[in-house]
């Protein structure tokens, strides 16, 4: 387990385990912030007393109905045969029917793949062993050919992780094995860019050790795009996202000039550049993949850092000054 100074509060990590042709200027804006030092927060106070309801509308037509929401149990995870520790989502597949992983449990103990039909009926696609992969921590994606793609944080031969590839029908292959030197650990979900291959990066590893950016072709050869280190940027443990721009963006949960984090800029030809590093107080250590909205801002999330230092939502707005 792996501590933060700044805060008790213990997350979960492995440890349980350049430049562009233009300059690049990031503005990142605090998301319900304002310019204001902020004061230690204050408890909200709760009424002592019922809040009354409005009164009844006395116009002419009747109030709108409030819109009420029903949750529906589709399955228990029972811890061990059937699945534990659920950490990533679900992705809806082409049949209807929706994919997930959890860390552990299923008929090794090392974590399984599952697929749930909509009325709540779960197979096991497959455990996993050890051998072919173990602990996936990242969620699936289904490939353009229906078949679904993943990662496992730990096992394959050199247990240091691997890519995996299983079928809607639950035939489960092995494409990667992590070593160290192409990397390790990785822990977020894959991509298919638009040039039909897979994207992912790893959290150490690499000849800095530091963890990796990876490229995995549909027949499986992968190739390290770049390897980080703890100068510039290290340790991404999120997916990476596709830019409006063909470039990929993502983040490392230390490095950068404050070693609190950063967010960089990968083109496909290998380009590296780190485009933003958190200072504390617009947050630091993210954890969560960006998303990047039709004008081209990118926002996301930190997982310490801010004015409380309990994490922060931001904005990240990317000016890029005409080449020199």
């Amino acid at each position: 387990m792996q501590t933060h100074a700044t805060q008790s509060t213990a997350y979960r990590s492995i440890s349980r385990r350049s430049g562009l042709s233009a300059i690049a200027l990031a503005v990142v804006t605090l998301i319900g912030a304002n310019n204001v030092a902020a004061e230690p927060p204050i408890p909200s106070m709760r009424p002592a007393f019922p809040v009354p309801a409005p009164l009844a509308s006395t116009d002419a037509e009747a109030a709108p109905q409030a819109t009420t929401y029903q949750a529906t149990l589709l399955w228990n995870f029972n811890g061990t045969t059937n699945g534990d520790l659920v950490y990533s989502g679900l992705v809806q597949g082409s049949d209807g029917n929706f994919y997930g992983t959890t860390e552990s449990g299923g008929g090794y103990g090392y974590g399984e793949v599952y697929k749930l039909t909509p009325s709540g009926g779960l197979t096991i696609l497959d455990s996993f062993t050890l051998n072919n992969g173990g602990y996936p921590a990242a969620g699936l994606i289904q490939g353009s050919n229906g078949n679904f793609y993943g990662t496992t944080e730990g096992g394959g031969s050199g247990a240091d992780g691997t890519v995996f590839m299983v079928t809607p029908s639950g035939d489960l292959g092995t494409l990667v094995m992590f070593d160290g030197s192409n990397g390790a650990n990785p822990a977020g979900s894959l991509i298919q860019a638009s040039d039909g291959n897979f994207y992912g990066t790893t959290q150490n590893g690499g000849s800095g050790g530091d963890g990796t950016v990876f490229r995995l072709t549909p027949s499986g050869i992968l190739t390290s795009i770049v390897t980080f280190t703890d100068g510039p940027i290290a340790g991404s443990g999120a997916a990476l996202i596709e830019g409006n721009d063909g470039a990929f963006y993502g983040t490392t949960e230390r490095g950068g000039d404050y070693n609190a984090g950063a967010v960089f800029r990968l083109t496909p030809a290998g380009r590296l550049a780190t485009i933003y590093s958190f200072d504390y107080a617009t947050g630091a250590y993210p954890l969560g993949t960006l998303i990047q909205d039709s004008d081209g801002n990118f926002y996301g999330t930190t997982n310490f850092g801010g004015s409380t230092d309990y994490g922060t939502v931001f904005k990240l707005a990317i000016v890029v000054a005409p080449a020199q």
